[in-house]
């Protein structure tokens, strides 16, 4: 439970796709999850991932880091930064009309 973890900073381990996380305790709450190696997570209505479309999957690099916020305490936002430091997405890119209305 990455919302039970001590400190917003946490060392992610696992390899299976992440589809979900647990509920969150308060809109607005942030951790940033630090990957050990190889770990996916799948967009979903309730997962929106920076530049990807709800159903398709990102997948993180050993030293990447997946910054989860809760949009509300079933709904969360989660932006990559790589382990170069080059966002998810280009500066061009941006978020869908339905990403920004889940959102907000």
């Amino acid at each position: 439970d990455i919302w039970l973890a001590a400190g917003n900073q946490i060392n992610w381990t696992g390899t299976a796709t992440t589809t979900a996380f647990p509920n969150a305790p308060q809109g607005g709450v942030e951790r940033t999850l630090m990957c050990a190696g190889a770990c996916s997570f799948t967009a979903s209505a309730n997962m929106i991932i920076d530049g990807v479309a709800s159903g398709q999957s990102v997948t993180c690099s050993a030293g990447d880091q997946m910054i989860v916020k809760a949009i509300s305490t079933t709904s969360y936002k989660l932006s990559r930064i790589k382990l170069d430091g080059s966002a998810q997405v280009a500066a061009s890119g941006g978020m869908t009309q339905a990403q920004i209305q889940a959102y907000i």
